[in-house]
């Protein structure tokens, strides 16, 4: 069989068609006249050809991806590239899908928590970050398997994991006497999607009995900008439920949608970007952060500045009337 793939937006986007279809021939079948206890399974084995770069001629398309084919056969039931390159970042990727799926069924994803400083500097809160450490390959970054999780569907569960765990987390100090500390915690844009996403956030916020006014929840623009009128009703609805929650706007600065959404939403908490803040000594960068900063206070909002590393920074953010801080200084 030969399929062509159209608009794909990068190579690996094949590998991910091809994936799907080797998982989905791989699912036992039952056959008339067999005995019904008796399923089969049948293999399959797939090699890619890419246009241009491996041809533009039918027939040229064909015969290379017809080798990547025989060589997929000689490693069993899986897909091939024609090129080594290709193979080598399909390969990875495909390393990192059955990882996520392994480690979320093995519960071995970490929680770490940033803390998030005031102007007085004492810890306010602190920011759940997911953490992945693999027995072989060790340390990954979530750059690299965040995407993943997002390309493959595996970040609803993966998110619904770490909301759930940063709850918890966040009931168990509360009780041990950090009563006002609060945990702020991110949704992805697939997540807030989701049409049942206030459904599950609640539930979640039920079952483990956390005060609401302790939980902050962390969206981009790009959650918001599919469909603003949708993600303002989730916001309102959130809030709705549980009264004293509160909405930030991560990495704040770096998207390209509009500003009146800051005053139609229900949105409390501004985050300057890390980006902005580690390389502050850039002119334009020193401005973006001033006019986030103004913008936030005119609109009696919290502004909170990630990335904060050095000394200096923290100095110069504080003189500018910044609320709170966290990075690695």
């Amino acid at each position: 069989f030969v399929i062509l793939l159209t608009h794909l937006q990068k190579p690996t986007d094949a590998a991910v068609v091809a994936q799907k279809i080797i998982d989905t021939i791989r699912r036992p079948y039952r056959v008339e006249g067999v005995d019904p206890s008796t399923k089969i399974n049948i293999g399959v084995s797939v090699g890619i050809a890419l246009i241009p770069q491996n041809g533009l001629e039918a027939m040229q398309l064909i015969k290379h991806a017809d080798m990547a084919m025989y060589k997929a056969k000689e490693r069993g039931n899986r897909y091939m590239f024609f090129t080594s390159e290709l193979n080598k970042q399909a390969s990875e990727r495909l390393f990192l899908e059955n990882g996520i799926r392994k480690a979320l069924d093995q519960k071995v994803f970490d929680l770490h928590y940033q803390p998030i400083v005031g102007v007085q500097g004492f810890i306010e809160g602190a920011e759940a970050l997911l953490r992945w450490h693999d027995r072989k390959r060790g340390f990954i970054s979530p750059v690299d398997f965040i995407p993943v999780a997002e390309e493959t569907g595996l970040i609803l569960p993966l998110g619904d994991w770490v909301f759930e765990t940063a709850c918890h987390q966040l009931k168990t100090w509360n009780s041990e006497g950090f009563e006002d500390l609060y945990v702020s915690i991110n949704l992805s844009v697939k997540q807030f999607s989701q049409e049942h996403i206030v459904d599950t956030l609640s539930r979640i916020i039920s079952r483990t009995g956390i005060d609401p006014k302790n939980l902050k929840v962390e969206i981009t623009e790009s959650s918001i900008m599919p469909d603003p009128s949708e993600a303002r009703m989730k916001m309102l609805e959130l809030k709705k439920r549980h009264p004293g929650i509160r909405i930030a706007i991560d990495d704040f600065g770096t998207g390209y949608s509009s500003l009146s959404y800051l005053t139609d939403f229900p949105i409390d908490i501004l985050k300057i970007d890390q980006s902005f803040v580690i390389n502050m000594d850039k002119k334009g960068n020193m401005k973006i952060i001033n006019t986030i900063i103004t913008l936030g206070n005119s609109l009696l909002m919290d502004v909170i500045a990630e990335g904060v590393e050095t000394r200096n920074q923290l100095e110069y953010l504080l003189s500018k009337s910044c609320k709170a801080f966290q990075g690695f200084y």
